[in-house]
């Protein structure tokens, strides 16, 4: 399904996770730019990431790597667990993410992966590409 399919029947719901304020109505203000999508929530970190995601069920989660109470990857695991259909696209300052950290994001179940220096550039074709596949393999 791509994202023209999926505005025919109804937005997709996003929630937005990011520790710095400043990412985060930086990842709101550009989602904000496609019709397709509806930011229903933000979330400062992990744990309030899993707060939100039982409470709006988002179809979508945009959330960073790095953050001081949960990390990504752990809070992406413990998303899975509880909500299998939901994708979760991570980002990460990291400009070559390395193999152990692809590695990662497959095992925790991850669906997506950005730098953010490539944000503008990659992000919504790798939302396209989240949306049609359980998580990323790496083989």
């Amino acid at each position: 399904m791509n994202l023209e399919e999926v505005e025919e029947f109804r937005r997709i719901r996003v929630l937005v996770v990011d520790d710095s304020p400043v990412w985060l109505q930086s990842l709101c203000n550009l989602i904000g730019t496609s019709d397709a999508f509806q930011t229903v929530g933000t979330a400062m970190g992990g744990f309030e990431a899993l707060d939100q995601t039982a409470v709006l069920i988002p179809d979508l989660i945009l959330m960073n790597l790095y953050m001081p109470d949960l990390s990504g990857l752990e809070t992406t695991s413990r998303l899975r667990r509880k909500f299998p259909h939901t994708r979760v696209v991570l980002l990460t300052a990291c400009d070559q993410p390395g193999g152990s950290l692809l590695k990662a994001c497959e095992y925790s179940g991850v669906s997506g992966l950005v730098t953010k220096s490539r944000m503008r550039e990659e992000l919504m074709t790798e939302i396209q590409q989240a949306l049609t596949r359980p998580q990323l393999t790496f083989r």
